[in-house]
């Protein structure tokens, strides 16, 4: 349910190959997410003395890591910087990440990768439909209906906790509001010709509606209960007749008595139920890592008429009015953007993650923007060889708090991505003022560069749908081990993909990611495997049985 399929999609895609000094395997899965968003390159004769092995880990859709996929290692090849690697290899990538990333927001870039998206669009509408399938969420959705506010937000990749609290602090502002608006409309009664009209009974009576309402956001079906100092229709009328002769300034003094308690008695209920909703958001912990698998802007898009306005504008009055909410919206303006603003447009509203590993014969040197991970095997250790970029992380959230952004309370920027770099992801990179490289969300990668030694004997690139629900020395573990014990790269490949994959979406999102992992073997000249063999060599053995009766009657 959610941003999830009813039943995983577990078949597997592979890819094998290799050259005279290394062999590698890539496999990919789905997952239980509704599209696989991953793509990956391995090219082992990508330069002269050079293998290039990476995993693309996209966001809000596929379209930026496809075609990062498709253009960047030629991108990359061309660039001068890379021509003069040997001397700055860290500056080649550099300059690869941050210039590719300007070109994903050219005119014709954005237009190819709107087509990308629409073409997978169509794809998923051709898809038959399985009416199984259908009959198997039912459970799930009368399931869901019954569920709390802020389990259903988490299934949809909206975290409740800061959403609840707005909310609830904004119905109880709007309540209050409600109140003051009465009074103001008992006073201009009063000065009217009958001071003790029934108009003016408003302010004693709390509007019970509203205070329903309070329930309601807080994902409860019981009704709320009327405040202790609420004085009924018939009790007040009677009031008003039996003192309708007395002093009337003691009148108003009276009345000013009770809207008093009537509204302390208001605020009291709505502090209660935000206290009620608080406690009901702090059982969500889990992040449905859409988390990354679910970017900021086109989640926030859904909520944004809500929360827009939430940081800087939740000491203002509250006004429904579409001109103040406009007025509103341009005082969250930084710079000229509107960071709350997101729609759906590729490579603006979508991104990707990337780890781009160059394998040359004494080195290997890691690029990588975002939490997809390189790790080596060394004697038996994990070395890791990339650096997972999280907004919490000191030099992440410098970057962002200068260029504009924010960090919620569960590592999001601006309530969106929970990650601090990556490719694409325009719409967090626009800020005038800064280069493309200090943007809340930037491209610029961390490179590593590692000596080749011969207690080196496989590297590890994947996304992080292996490395949320495993470290990087259990990776290693688990591959060591099947190698150690004459496992082909194609089954192992394929079972740590079904290792990670959770049985259920009812955790917290591990496991539940898209899957891609690539195994490279150092010092392994690749060999085709017999299977393969076996297939190329039978058509020549038919060939030979077809002649061998020809031959006979001759």
């Amino acid at each position: 349910m959610g941003a999830y399929l009813s039943k995983p999609k577990t078949d597997i895609e592979t890819e094998e190959g290799g050259n005279g000094s290394l062999s590698y395997c890539c496999a990919s899965m789905q997952g239980w997410r509704l599209n696989q968003e991953d793509a990956h390159n391995a090219i082992t004769d990508f330069d002269s003395d050079c293998s290039l092995f990476a995993v693309y880990d996209g966001h809000g859709g596929a379209e930026v890591a496809q075609y990062t996929s498709l253009n960047f290692p030629e991108f990359l090849k061309k660039l001068d910087s890379w021509g003069q690697r040997e001397s700055d290899i860290a500056k080649a990538f550099e300059d690869a990440f941050i210039g590719f990333d300007d070109k994903l927001r050219s005119p014709d870039v954005m237009k190819r990768l709107q087509e990308m998206a629409n073409e997978g669009k169509q794809k998923d509408s051709g898809d038959d439909i399985d009416q199984d399938e259908l009959d198997s969420e039912k459970p799930d959705l009368f399931k869901e209906a019954n569920l709390p506010l802020n389990a259903v937000l988490g299934n949809y990749g909206i975290k409740s906790k800061s959403l609840i609290s707005y909310l609830m602090s904004q119905t109880k502002k709007r309540l209050l509001e409600s109140e003051g608006n009465d009074d103001d409309e008992d006073e201009d009664d009063e000065e009217a010709d009958c001071p003790t009209g029934p108009r003016s009974l408003k302010r004693t009576m709390p509007p019970t509606t509203n205070a329903k309402d309070v329930a309601d956001v807080n994902g409860s079906e019981k009704s709320a209960k009327e405040p202790e100092n609420t004085v009924t229709e018939e009790e007040a009328i009677d009031k008003v007749e039996k003192e309708a002769n007395s002093n009337g300034t003691e009148k108003k003094e009276e009345d000013k008595e009770n809207a008093v308690k009537a509204e302390e008695s208001v605020e009291s209920k709505a502090e209660t139920e935000v206290e009620q909703a608080k406690d009901l958001a702090d059982g969500d912990k889990a992040d449905a890592e859409s988390d990354e698998s679910a970017p900021g802007p086109s989640r926030v898009k859904d909520v944004s008429d809500i929360i827009k306005g939430s940081d800087s504008d939740s000491d203002e009055d509250y006004d429904e009015d579409e001109e103040e909410e406009d007025d509103d919206d341009s005082e969250e303006e930084e710079d000229g953007v509107d960071y709350l603003s997101g729609g759906e447009t590729p490579g603006d509203d979508s991104g990707a993650t990337a780890c781009v590993a160059a394998v040359f014969k004494d080195r290997i040197v890691v690029a990588n923007a975002g939490d997809t991970r390189a790790v080596l095997c060394r004697n038996g250790e994990a070395v890791d060889l990339s650096y997972d970029h999280k907004p919490e992380d000191e030099v992440e959230k410098n970057r962002i708090y200068k260029a504009g952004g924010t960090i919620s309370a569960d590592g999001r920027v601006n309530g969106g991505l929970n990650l601090s770099r990556a490719l694409g992801d325009h719409f967090y990179k626009k800020n005038t003022s800064l280069e493309l490289k200090d943007q809340m969300i930037s491209a610029l990668p961390d490179v590593k560069s590692e000596k080749l030694t011969p207690e080196d004997s496989f590297l590890v690139v994947a996304c992080d749908g292996i490395w949320n629900s495993m470290s990087s020395q259990q990776v290693v573990d688990f591959v060591k081990e099947r190698l150690e014990s004459g496992g082909e790269l194609k089954y192992i490949c394929e079972e740590i993909c079904r290792h990670c994959l959770a049985p259920t979406t009812e955790g917290d999102g591990t496991g539940c990611d898209n899957i891609t992992v690539i195994i490279v073997k150092l010092n392994c000249p690749y060999v085709p495997r017999k299977t393969e063999e076996k297939k190329e060599d039978k058509p020549a053995e038919e060939e030979k049985s077809q002649e061998a009766p020809v031959a006979a009657s001759a």
